[in-house]
This record gives structure tokens, sequence and C-alpha cells, in this order.
């Protein structure tokens, strides 16, 4: 009787621990999707088109029906977008005057699922629910998620590259649903994006290490996409069609490199900035003693971790970061590394400060915490007004998309204006 007196007392600790877990969760991602909603009221309540995400893949789809919307492709970026394509073939299916609202919520239900899954899966990269509460955080509201990717089609893909980095960690004895659709996921983003797809040679590796089935299938997914899209960039490349201003290398550009994906995700803009201004009423020996500190203090860190056991988890993620970084370098326009292609190397970034977190080290613990939390506050401070870019976010002189519907109505030949107006406008004939 003492032994079923006891196994009934670890029942229900385990429930109400569940209970627990299930309830912060659901409070967490309430909270998020509150912020989600402070962020951009006017875009969740009234749809937009943006740029190319409305001038070509929604009036493609609009003129010429879903077939050729579900097959186009932007032949100057070199791979394919099935998700911006996906967007908006379904858009054209409501009233015209709707249209942007499904282009607009299938973004919000994309960062939402990724939300849900960091929460929600079993992970080598994420054991603890703090951690994932943190890791929701860092890709809703930290410095690499920057209004130029936000609710859009087109930029969404910097999403699914996130989320195949959570993916490839994610525990394959479980039976969860949501670990089940996983290789359905990677073969969307894998046709959606690049970002994918040079991750697929590490689920591979997973697989060859494992011999999982789920890893096998993971990677046949990811495998079959990538395919797809080496044969497509090999194409446009050959043939000429993608933008002289990619694949381009100078010293500014690393420079810039560095500031926007590696000081800026941590710091933030405002931070970043005025620790440039005071630098540069430094000497060059004062700029010297302050970079021989950093160096010192990253050297000493890593000797700390070299005396705990080798962590894959860690190693995976640097060569995660390695890769996104330099295909972010060679496939930005010009000398900028910035906006949209910062995104996944910095968020990447954060998440190894995470793993750090996990560390047995005290030290290490407490300083990958406090880098984290830092660039937690410096992205809210940032997730709005205090933008550098507020006319993604906010109606700031914006066209009302319903207003220019009605008078194209009255006049099909009539230029519809969309965001970032007044540069950007779009035909319907």
């Amino acid at each position: 009787s003492n032994v079923i007196c006891i196994s009934t007392i670890k029942r229900k600790m385990q429930n109400l621990f569940n209970n627990y877990h299930f309830k912060l969760k659901l409070f967490f991602f309430t909270l998020l999707l509150i912020i989600i909603f402070y962020r951009s009221p006017y875009i969740l309540l009234n749809g937009r088109f943006i740029n190319e995400e409305g001038w070509f893949w929604f009036r493609n789809s609009y003129i010429e029906g879903p077939i050729y919307g579900l097959f186009q492709m932007y032949w100057a970026s070199g791979y394919f977008n099935l998700w911006a394509n996906l967007c908006s073939v379904l858009a054209t299916i409501p009233k015209v005057e709707y249209a942007p609202y499904v282009t607009v919520y299938l973004s919000l239900l994309l960062k939402l699922y990724i939300i849900y899954y960091i929460l929600n899966s079993e992970s080598l990269f994420l054991t603890k629910i703090f951690y994932k509460i943190l890791t929701s955080f860092i890709v809703v509201v930290s410095p690499p998620i920057v209004p130029e990717i936000w609710l859009n089609s087109l930029n969404s893909q910097t999403f699914f590259g996130i989320l195949t980095v959570l993916i490839f960690f994610q525990t394959n004895k479980s039976q969860r649903l949501i670990h089940k659709v996983s290789p359905y996921v990677l073969l969307i983003s894998g046709l959606t994006t690049l970002y994918t797809c040079i991750l697929s040679p590490f689920f591979f590796i997973k697989y060859y290490l494992s011999k999982n089935k789920e890893d096998l299938k993971n990677f046949i997914f990811i495998g079959s996409a990538t395919l797809v899209q080496f044969i497509i960039f090999s194409y446009t490349k050959i043939s000429g069609m993608q933008h002289d201003l990619r694949f381009h290398s100078s010293i500014d550009k690393f420079i810039n490199y560095n500031y926007n994906v590696i000081v800026k995700s941590v710091l933030g803009r405002e931070t970043s900035q005025h620790i440039i201004e005071k630098l540069s009423h430094f000497n060059f020996y004062h700029l010297l003693l302050v970079f021989l500190s950093l160096l010192i203090l990253v050297i000493y860190l890593m000797r700390l971790l070299n005396k705990n056991e080798k962590d894959n988890t860690l190693i995976y993620l640097i060569l995660f970061f390695i890769i996104e970084s330099m295909f972010a370098y060679a496939g930005s326009w010009g000398e900028q590394v910035q906006g949209r292609y910062a995104v996944v190397p910095g968020v990447i970034l954060l998440f190894i400060f995470i793993r750090l977190a996990q560390n047995n080290s005290k030290l290490i613990k407490v300083f990958s915490i406090s880098v984290i939390l830092f660039s937690l506050f410096a992205g809210l401070y940032e997730f709005k007004h205090n933008t550098k870019y507020p006319s993604f976010l906010i109606c700031m002189n914006c066209p009302h998309w319903n207003e220019e519907i009605k008078i194209w109505r009255n006049n099909s030949d009539y230029k519809i204006k969309i965001w970032n107006y007044p540069n950007t406008h779009m035909y319907l004939n």
C-alpha cells in the first residue's frame, strides 16, 4: 500500500508540474501575441502589400491565375520562393479589398507556429522551459527582427531559416505531431529560401550519426528542396539573370557585416551607435586596449568551456552561424550586410548565447544570460517607435488599400499606391 501511495503522489506531482508548464506556456504565448499586435496594429487591422509582394507576386497571381502564381519566379533573385507564391495565390481567393489580409495573417501564422514550436517541441538545444521562453522572445523582439521583415510574405523566408535551425535540434524519439510535420515544414522551407538549403548537409550528418528514420525523412525532404533550388540557382547564374551587385567583397562590407550581424544583434542600433560615437574620440592606443581586453575575456571564456565536456549542440550552432554569415555576406547587395540579410546569422548568434547559458560554469551562465537580456531590452526599446524605419510598421502617410481599390474600380488603369509609397505602385490590369 505504501508503494501505491508513493506512486499516486508522484503521479499527482507530475500532473501538477505539467499543468503548471501548460499555463506558463499559454501565458507567454499570449503575451508574445499581444506584443506582436502592439508593434503594428494598423497592419493587422487594415492589411497591406509591401513592395514586390504587391507589384510582382500578388499582381501576377491575380492577372495570370493560380497555376502561374504558384510557380512564378523572380528570376533576378536566383531562387524559388514557394511561400510568397502560396500567399499570393491564396490572396486572390477573397475579394480584392481583403487580399492583403491573407498575406499578413499567413505571415503572422508562421511566427506563431515558431513560438508554439519552441515552447512545445523536445529539443537537444532547448532543454528547459526558461530557455524556451527566452528563445521565444528572441524570435519576436530581439534587434535582428527588423521592421523590414515584419508581417510580409516575401521576407517570411528569414523565419523559415530560423525554424530550420530549431528543427535540426529536435529529438526524434517523441511522437508529437509537431515533430511529425517537420519534414513537410522543411520541404516548404527549402523551396522558399536558401537559408534552409545551405543547412541540408548537416541534416545528412545528423542522420548518418543517428541512423534514425525521422532524421532520414527530414534529410530527404530538405535534400529534395535543396536539389531543386541548386538547379534554379545554377541556371540563373549561368544565364546572367542574377543581380550583379551580389557576390561582392571588400573591407567596408566586412566591417558592415560585423556591425550589423555581431554588434547590433547584441547591443541594438542605439547602443551600438552611441558606443561608436564615443570610440571615435579615442586614440589608437585606447582602442587597442579595449580590443585586447575583449580578446582576453573571450580567451578566458573559451578556456572555461574547454574544461567541460564537448558540447555538440554548441558546435553545430557555431557552424550554422559561420555558414549563414558567409551566405549573408556573399548574397547581400553592394557594401551592405544589413536588414533582412543580417536576421538569420544575428538570431543564431543569440542562440549561441542561449546555449552558453546552459553551461555548468556559473560565470559563463551569468555572462550569457546578461548578454541575452541586454539584447532583448535593446530590441524592445527599438521595437516600434525608436526603430530607424518606423514606416515599415506604422501608417505614416501610407496609402489605404480600400480607398485605393475604390479608385481602381472606377479606373482600371489607375496606379494603386502600396507600401512604401511614394516609391511603390502596382497595376492590376
